[in-house]
């Protein structure tokens, strides 16, 4: 049976795009590990567009992300 998970990202504005999407990769890899996916879709909102836009730059090469919206 397959399963749909939600997760929640949350950044601090303050940081830079990079360092966000350092932690964010660091969720994503959790939540490949507790999922057993290879693959995450993610949703994001205003300042999530931008982090994860950096996210795709920065570790697109991992092929991690299914969808980006």
């Amino acid at each position: 049976m397959d399963t749909d998970y939600i997760y929640s990202f949350a950044s601090d504005w303050r940081m830079s795009s990079v360092d966000c999407a350092k932690d964010l990769d660091k969720l994503i890899e959790d939540v490949e590990e507790i999922t057993g996916k290879d693959k995450v879709n993610i949703i994001a909102v205003s300042h999530g567009g931008q982090i994860t836009a950096t996210y795709l730059s920065l570790y697109g090469y991992k092929k991690s992300v299914d969808n980006a919206v």
